[in-house]
C-alpha cells in the first residue's frame, strides 16, 4: 500500500510541475506579444528579461537545495554497528546547526538534548501551519480549493523542518513520508476507537457560547460554525500528524518502526489539537463577532438616519400644513369681515331716511 501510494504521489508531482511548467510558459508567451506589440526591441528586451529572472529563481532554489547537508540514515537500532559512526556524523552536523549553538555535544545524552530543542522549534512550526489551515479550511469551505491548500500547507511545513534539522531531505524519503502519512490517516485503527469530533465539540461549544453567545441572535448560528470548526479541526489534526512524522523522521537518533511511528504521532497530535483548535476558534468567532458588531451598529446608524430624515420630513410637513392653516384661517377671517361689513351696511337704522317732496317746494 505503502509503495502504491508513493507511485501515485511521484506521478501527481510531476503533473503538478507540468501544469505549473505549461502555465508559466503561456503567460510568458502572452507578455512577451504585449511588449512587441509595442516594439520588437521591447520584446526582447522581456524575453530575456524573464528567462534570466527564471533561470536565477532555479539557481537560488537549487543552491537552497544543495547547501543542505545530505540525510543521514539512522540505524535500525542502537545495537547496530553502524550506530556509532552515525552518531560522530550527527555530532558534527549538530556543530554546524545554529539552532544549538553552545550546547554541549559530547555524549549520547548532549545528543539527545539536541535533538530535543530541534524538536521544540519543529513543534512551533507544526503548531503555527495547523493554525493557518485550521483558519484557511473552517472560512474557505471549499473542497479543491482547502485540499491545494492544505497540500501546499504541508509542503512547506516538511521543507521548514527539514531546514530546523538542518538536512536535506531526498525525494524518495519525502515520497516515504507523504505514503506513510496517507496510510496512516487511511487506515488507522485508533482513528476509528477515538472519534475527533466527539472530542473536540465540547470545546468548540464552550468557546462558541461565551464569544457569539454574548451578541444577540447569534445563537443558531454557532451550530452552523461548529460544523465549519469541526472541518477546519480535522485538517489541523492531519497537519499535526504529518508534522510529527516529519519530527520524528528527522530527529530519531534510530529509525522508527511504521506501527509506533504512527501510533505516537496519533497521541503526540491528539495532545497538541486542543490548544490548536481553542486558538482558531476564538480567531473565527472573534471575526464573526467583529463583523455582527459592525453590521449591527451600521443597521442602528440606518435606521438613526432614517428616523433622523423621517423626523425632519414630518416636521417640515406639519410646518407647511400650520403655513397653510393660517393663510386658510387669514382669509376666512377676512370673507367675515367683509361679509360683517355688508350686513352691517344693510341694517335698517344704518340707512339714512329719504327726503320728503314737500319739503322741497317754493312756497306761494
Amino acid at each position: 500500500m505503502a509503495a502504491a501510494w508513493g507511485r501515485l504521489a511521484v506521478v501527481v508531482t510531476f503533473g503538478v510541475l507540468g501544469v505549473f511548467a505549461m502555465f508559466v510558459i503561456n503567460q510568458t508567451a502572452q507578455l512577451v506579444a504585449l511588449a512587441d506589440r509595442i516594439s520588437p526591441v521591447l520584446g526582447r528586451i522581456v524575453l530575456w528579461t524573464l528567462l534570466a529572472a527564471y533561470a536565477g529563481a532555479a539557481l537560488y532554489i537549487g543552491f537552497q537545495y544543495a547547501r543542505l547537508p545530505k540525510p543521514l540514515r539512522p540505524p535500525a537500532s542502537k545495537n547496530s554497528p553502524d550506530y556509532p559512526r552515525y552518531l560522530a556524523a550527527l555530532q558534527e552536523r549538530l556543530r554546524r546547526n545554529p539552532a544549538v549553538q553552545g550546547m554541549p555535544l559530547e555524549t549520547e545524552a548532549d545528543l539527545a538534548a539536541a535533538m530535543e530543542v530541534l524538536g521544540r522549534k519543529a513543534d512551533e512550526i507544526t503548531r503555527s501551519t495547523a493554525l493557518q489551515v485550521f483558519l484557511m479550511t473552517a472560512v474557505s469551505q471549499n473542497g479543491s480549493l482547502d485540499a491545494l491548500a492544505v497540500l501546499a500547507a504541508h509542503s512547506r511545513m516538511v521543507w521548514q523542518i527539514a531546514h530546523i534539522y538542518h538536512q536535506r531531505p531526498t525525494v524518495r524519503e519525502l515520497v516515504s513520508l507523504y505514503a506513510n502519512v496517507a496510510v496512516a490517516a487511511l487506515l488507522s485503527r485508533q482513528l476509528e476507537e477515538m472519534d475527533l469530533s466527539d472530542t473536540l465539540r465540547p470545546m468548540l461549544s464552550s468557546v462558541l457560547t461565551s464569544a457569539i453567545g454574548m451578541v444577540p441572535g447569534l445563537e443558531a448560528a454557532a451550530v452552523v460554525l461548529v460544523q465549519s470548526l469541526l472541518s477546519g479541526s480535522a485538517n489541523a489534526y492531519a497537519t499535526l500528524r504529518v508534522g510529527v512524522i516529519a519530527k520524528r523522521y528527522c530527529g530519531s537518533l534510530t529509525m522508527p518502526a511504521a506501527n509506533a511511528l504512527r501510533r505516537a504521532a496519533f497521541a503526540e497530535a491528539m495532545k497538541m489539537i486542543p490548544s490548536v483548535v481553542q486558538e482558531g476558534a476564538k480567531a473565527v468567532t472573534g471575526i464573526i463577532t467583529e463583523a455582527a458588531g459592525k453590521a449591527v451598529m451600521d443597521s442602528v446608524k440606518r435606521i438613526g438616519t432614517s428616523v433622523k430624515d423621517t423626523a425632519a420630513r414630518g416636521v417640515q410637513q406639519i410646518t407647511h400644513g400650520v403655513q397653510q392653516i393660517s393663510h386658510g384661517v387669514e382669509e376666512v377671517a377676512a370673507a367675515g369681515r367683509d361679509t360683517v361689513r355688508r350686513v352691517w351696511d344693510r341694517l335698517p337704522f344704518r340707512r339714512k331716511p329719504a327726503p320728503a317732496k314737500g319739503d322741497d317746494a317754493a312756497p306761494s
